[in-house]
């Protein structure tokens, strides 16, 4: 055992360390770390060559029957696919991607998987000759790359007529936007027509969604806070597989973020972009903007208020660019207008204010002015809007009841009407982009190529419904994931006869009926939400008492 090259779990964002086995002391190894390229502040190693002493009960050891072995003899580069690496456990596939990464060397495969880490740079990999290389020669005779990932759809798609879809994932930052972005453009050049017009529509329905889809996060300041499932349409019975349009499918919209922000982030771009653009386009457009800044407006004051550029791009300019967008897939001037003055009733709504009544239960409008402002915007009655704010409609064998809201009670129906005119926005824009991009002409043959860009599993100081639902989505995700690679290929060996080796992977079937089941979480909380006097200790009660023995299930601390 001694002089045998190991890993070590190591605090913070190192995560392991190689090291040297120096000594076996009963169950107790002295190791001495190796040293590590790239440390920064952030993340430091221990003393290269002081002696440490570990243990197999250590934390990050307990599902280890040793200390987990390096791969000898790795290239300085780091090993281009993972399936050729001796050992393949956590700390290996770690190192390995760290060698890469101080490379600079982006993209490594494991298989038919390519593994992108976000080198926080723009690199000179994405040239037109790149791009052409990626189609004629075999992928294993060039660098790993994500051209390799679309390179094999069209050309799976063109040999085969058969559709084809690749599926983008990672958390807040890993680089899923500019993933999609590189991916979307390789297939665009490769499918390239005659109309140009229409590459040029599918290409800007991209930066137009960010500007109404994404925000600046703690992680990332051009998150995406929605799900897109792009379908690339080609003509496979031309005589080159020709893109011939796109359609879009989006889930998952963050509308809470409309609303609430935790401090360092911002809400959806364009809702900057709206307030810091000149004055003569707030003019133009009717916004009511002219004058006001950023800070005026609660929705938006309550996040970072410094930030002003975004990817090298100003507030003020992206407005122009946006616009200019939303005329290129054929919005009307007067379908513009109608949509930047909806937005600006968001922000003005979000300044509404309301008095109690004496005795607590009802409430009233605190500045009438500013609801006929917002009224005017939306250009609907001052009145209905005021009463649609101070009160509820409660059905009861056919009659309607009016039901007045206390002062908490207007504030979160205001809240969720700014939730729901965005989201409403939200999906008229998607129409209009995919009215303008969609395939216009008939064809012999239509092939897609979808593109799947989704959250990565998320946990914040704060964790909403939505994060819920994303986090539920991945799990699905990851549950297909098994099946494809683990269980459906177990089957075909054992229907086959193959001699094989039984591998033991995670499966998430446990999670999954603890949110979905019969008696899971969300239909637990739809049982609440109607049942009359519901309230969060009945939900929390009636989840406890179904779901107490469930390992995945965890009591809240009080």
């Amino acid at each position: 055992m001694e002089g045998t090259k190991v890993f070590i779990p190591w605090k913070g964002e190192i995560a392991w360390v190689p090291a040297t086995v120096t000594d076996v002391q009963d169950d107790k190894f002295i190791v001495q770390p190796e040293a590590i390229e790239g440390e920064n502040e952030e993340a430091m190693g221990p003393t290269p060559g002081e002696p440490l002493e570990v243990s197999l009960k250590d934390e990050g050891l307990e599902e280890f029957d040793a200390l987990p072995l390096q791969n000898m003899d790795q290239p300085d580069e780091g090993c281009l696919d993972m399936c050729h690496l001796n050992y393949l456990h956590e700390p290996a596939i770690l190192y390995n991607l760290r060698l890469r990464f101080n490379a600079v060397k982006p993209y490594t495969y494991t298989g038919d998987i390519c593994i992108a880490v976000n080198p926080y740079q723009w690199l000179d990999i994405y040239t037109e000759e790149l791009q052409n290389a990626y189609m004629d020669q075999h992928r294993d005779d060039l660098e790993p790359h994500a051209f390799s990932v679309s390179a094999t759809a069209y050309n799976q798609l063109r040999a085969h007529a058969r559709d084809q879809s690749i599926l983008v994932s990672g958390e807040s930052g890993a680089g899923k936007t500019e993933t999609v972005k590189i991916l979307m453009n390789h297939l665009a050049a490769v499918g390239g027509n005659n109309d140009d017009g229409v590459i040029k529509r599918v290409l800007n329905s991209n930066p137009l969604l960010e500007s109404f889809g994404n925000a600046k996060t703690v992680r990332n300041d051009n998150s995406s806070r929605f799900g897109k499932f792009t379908q690339l349409q080609f003509d496979t019975g031309a005589p080159v597989t020709e893109l011939m349009g796109s359609r879009c499918e989006h889930y998952l919209l963050e509308k809470t973020r409309v609303v609430a922000l935790s401090p360092g982030e911002r809400s959806y771009h364009i809702f900057y972009q709206l307030v810091r653009a000149a004055d003569t386009s707030k003019m133009e457009w009717g916004t009511e903007l002219v004058g006001k800044s950023v800070g005026d407006f609660s929705y938006v004051s309550q996040g970072d208020l410094d930030t002003s550029v975004i990817e090298g791009t100003p507030d003020s300019e992206k407005f122009s660019i946006t616009t200019d967008t939303l005329k290129l897939i054929g919005v009307e001037d007067v379908d513009i207008m109608s949509l930047y003055k909806a937005l600006s009733s968001i922000l003005f709504l979000g300044l509404a204010k309301f008095n109690p009544s004496a005795d607590g239960e009802s409430s009233s409008v605190a500045d009438p002015a500013l609801i006929e402002k917002v009224a005017r915007l939306l250009e609907v009655p001052p009145d209905q809007l005021t009463l649609g704010l101070t009160t509820r409609t409660m059905r009861t064998r056919g009659e309607a009841i009016a039901v007045q809201l206390n002062e908490g009670q207007a504030v979160d129906a205001r809240d969720a009407l700014a939730k729901a005119l965005y989201a409403r926005l939200f999906d008229w824009l998607v129409s209009a982009i995919n009215t303008s991009t969609s395939r216009k002409r008939d064809v012999v043959k239509e092939g897609i190529i979808s593109l799947l860009d989704i959250f990565g599993f998320e946990c914040f100081v704060t964790n909403r419904f939505e994060q819920l639902c994303i986090n539920f989505a991945n799990e699905k995700l990851q549950q297909k994931f098994t099946q494809d690679v683990f269980k459906t290929v177990q089957i075909e060996y054992e229907e086959e006869g193959i001699t094989w080796d039984h591998i033991e992977f995670p499966d998430n079937a446990d999670m999954l009926e603890l949110v979905e089941g019969k008696k899971g979480l969300i239909a637990v909380l739809n049982e609440e939400c109607i049942r009359p006097g519901g309230d969060d200790e009945g939900f929390t009660s009636k989840l406890s008492k179904a779901h107490g023995d469930n390992k995945r299930s965890v009591e809240p601390s009080p």
